[in-house]
């Protein structure tokens, strides 16, 4: 499978920072206002949105619940997010309150089987189990990630998380944005990171990448957060990385 062609304008569509994402308006097929997109959980090992946190307002009578809904009942539409359910299928949801924003992947289930679809981490050999704890570690918000510290192996101070970049098509991690502060000396650029090139280490992420990719890595302004396919493509080749949109 070949990179996938776009225009800049098309690949800020597909690539966004989950500041944009979050806030947005929420409706249903008839474009009638159900509430707005609250926040997105994170699977850090597999880099993506186990799933949205959407609040309703007033539509369910529901007060100040939040509802966990799969990133796959979402679709993108001209900035806002149609939900393609029917409003009895919402009526009959348990919602959570917002201190109890992580699923354990068993509760996660029961969501998306109350949606009819498979948990993308089910498999043929059965559904992950685990305890409250790691489950707490297994979803994370998007502000969480955001203002991490990332660290090399020897857990030196690198720099932070400064953004996700989702791709809101898939549902998944396109890239995360760091800043280097001044271990490079390269002043205030940015820099556009495979996710696969980070690993979860209690709170920090720690970078598996010698200092002298780095120096050598192209950064960017904070006014050009959106890369295309074409540039991101060359971001993961430049990390030996196989972009996530290439992969069966």
């Amino acid at each position: 499978m070949g990179i996938v062609e776009e225009t800049q304008d098309e690949a800020i569509a597909a690539f966004m920072p989950t500041t944009t994402i979050k806030g947005s308006k929420v409706v249903n097929v008839s474009e009638e206002h159900l509430g707005m997109l609250e926040e997105m959980m994170i699977d850090p090992e597999k880099g993506k949105i186990a799933y949205a946190v959407l609040s309703f307002g007033g539509f369910l009578g529901i007060g100040n619940k939040l509802f966990a809904i799969p990133w796959e009942v979402l679709e993108l539409n001209r900035g806002e997010y149609i939900l393609r359910i029917d409003k009895s299928v919402l009526e009959k949801m348990e919602g959570f309150d917002k201190e109890e924003w992580s699923l354990t992947h068993d509760e996660l289930a029961k969501v998306y089987a109350h949606f009819g679809i498979q948990p993308y981490w089910q498999t043929k050999m059965g559904i992950v189990e685990e305890t409250q704890d790691e489950a707490i570690a297994a979803f994370i918000p998007t502000t969480t990630i955001k203002g991490s510290k990332v660290v090399n192996v020897k857990e030196e101070h690198l720099g932070m998380i400064e953004e996700l970049i989702i791709d809101a098509e898939k549902g998944k991690i396109a890239y995360a944005v760091l800043s280097f502060g001044g271990f490079l000396g390269i002043g205030n650029k940015l820099f556009p990171i495979p996710w696969e090139a980070l690993e979860l280490n209690r709170y920090d992420y720690i970078l598996k990448i010698d200092k002298s990719v780095l120096e050598k890595a192209e950064g960017f302004d904070k006014e050009e957060w959106s890369l295309t396919h074409d540039e991101l493509a060359k971001v993961y080749a430049y990390f030996g990385i196989q972009p996530h949109w290439e992969k069966t």
